[in-house]
């Protein structure tokens, strides 16, 4: 397939035989180490991981940076920001922890990318942090605004399960950042 014009992605073409398969992206981007250290997480290791496995494969299909996933990731992390603090209801707010979730997985896709095609550079590192960081800091205003804004609503349906979901949901999410957030540090 050719594809003319100035187009962002060039797809790149691969033979059936040679498909990309999550097995190789984790054999290419799971070091012995890391392994170690992300078996801790049982959501992430066994989830959260191999769902960036798969969803990665398009990405290596392109010409797509490492840094422009980066960049791509703050945009559903303002978008779960906007819904947390402005939803009005269950919906808006489960819509935000899902973009808040898709950015976690965004962020697993461009470590995934750089380590797959080997590019590593000072601006990637430091665009993923930054990144992570405008997460975390918008993911916790957002559900304390969100809090805010429907704790009459907690506070009388405090015997229902779904009052239980919010903060399960959150540690699924961000339970491998917890080192960061908690200040644990690596064994």
């Amino acid at each position: 397939m050719q594809l003319k014009g100035n187009v962002f992605l060039k797809i790149k073409r691969r033979s059936m035989n040679n498909m990309i398969t999550p097995k190789e992206i984790e054999q290419k981007t799971m070091s012995p180490e890391k392994r170690k250290s992300a078996k801790n997480d049982y959501f992430a290791f066994y989830i959260g991981r191999p769902l960036t496995y798969v969803l990665t494969i398009p990405f290596l299909y392109t010409n797509i940076s490492p840094n422009a996933v980066s960049y791509i990731s703050f945009v559903p992390t303002i978008v779960g920001f906007v819904l947390l603090a402005m939803g009005k209801n269950e919906l808006a707010l489960f819509g935000g922890w899902f973009a808040f979730f898709l950015w976690s997985m965004l962020d697993g896709i461009d470590g995934n990318i750089a380590r797959y095609k080997k590019q590593f550079s000072k601006m990637g590192d430091t665009l993923d942090a930054a990144a992570g960081y405008f997460a975390m800091a918008l993911i916790f205003f957002g559900a304390g605004i969100a809090a805010t804004n429907d704790a009459a609503c907690l506070l009388k349906n405090l015997q229902q399960t779904h009052f239980l979901l919010y903060p399960i949901f959150a540690f699924l999410l961000f339970g491998s950042r917890r080192k960061l957030v908690l200040g644990f540090k690596e064994e």
